[in-house]
């Protein structure tokens, strides 16, 4: 009997290698700017305990807000400012992060949004152009926070929490613009203090946040069982409040 081998499999295969190894490097070496080495083996780590459940850890800030506020500079132009409803439904599709979501899940993220302008709350945006390439939200009195808690503000306090930019315009300084702008907003309406966190793995918020003057306040871990949906929360150093209550008042 005569074994023949396939050696023109050999060469491709070899080639394909090849071709996949720099777009690996890549998104290998882009992982780790965007995440740091702490936070990439955060997520090897977190992704190795998935079929147990899904784990976070996040740093908790607070500010006070009669310190200055340093200055930020955007790498490309953009006009900054508070959105308007007339800005729900791009704002939708922005928070979705994707190209097409699909109609449930942007009018659900549209009737959110529309809701949190009612209880007053201000999104902050970046355009560059007529486009919105980055939202991000101050809220007031109350807001989920993370972990399924919620963050409850007295009156001279708010919560800087949920920003996204358009993927394509990351790595511009846009978020550290926007930042400075919205703590700049709540010094002229004389506001105290503000709140807000980073997931441990985000290197790229944790230097904004820091750079903008923020404080480390806490290092929580929130677990969610796989199959439940309650997180259980530990605190690892420092302290939580007022980030985890579990109801708000009627």
């Amino acid at each position: 009997m005569t074994v023949r081998h396939n050696h023109t499999l050999v060469p491709a295969t070899r080639a394909a290698v090849t071709c996949a190894l720099p777009d690996l490097g890549g998104r290998l070496r882009e992982a780790i700017r965007y995440r740091g080495l702490y936070g990439f083996a955060l997520r090897v780590a977190a992704r190795c305990v998935a079929p147990l459940g899904t784990v976070q850890i996040a740093y908790l800030f607070a500010r006070d807000l009669s310190r200055p506020v340093e200055p930020a500079r955007a790498k490309v132009e953009v006009t900054i400012g508070p959105a308007t409803a007339a800005d729900i439904a791009e704002l939708a599709h922005l928070f979705e992060g994707r190209d097409d979501p699909g109609p449930d899940k942007v009018a659900a993220a549209e009737r959110t949004i529309a809701e949190r302008f009612g209880r007053g709350h201000v999104c902050f945006v970046a355009r560059a152009g007529q486009r919105i390439v980055h939202g991000n939200w101050l809220s007031f009195g109350w807001q989920a926070s993370l972990a399924g808690r919620y963050i409850v503000l007295d009156r001279d306090e708010a919560y800087c929490g949920g920003c996204i930019t358009a993927v394509e315009w990351r790595g511009l300084g846009i978020h550290a613009v926007v930042h400075a702008a919205m703590l700049r907003y709540l010094q002229q309406h004389r506001y105290a203090r503000a709140y807000t966190f980073a997931y441990a793995d985000n290197l790229s918020a944790r230097k904004t946040i820091e750079r903008m003057g923020w404080t480390r306040i806490g290092i929580m871990l929130a677990f969610v069982p796989r199959g439940q949906a309650r997180a259980r929360i530990a605190r690892l150093r420092g302290r939580l409040e007022p980030f985890v209550a579990e109801r708000i008042a009627a």
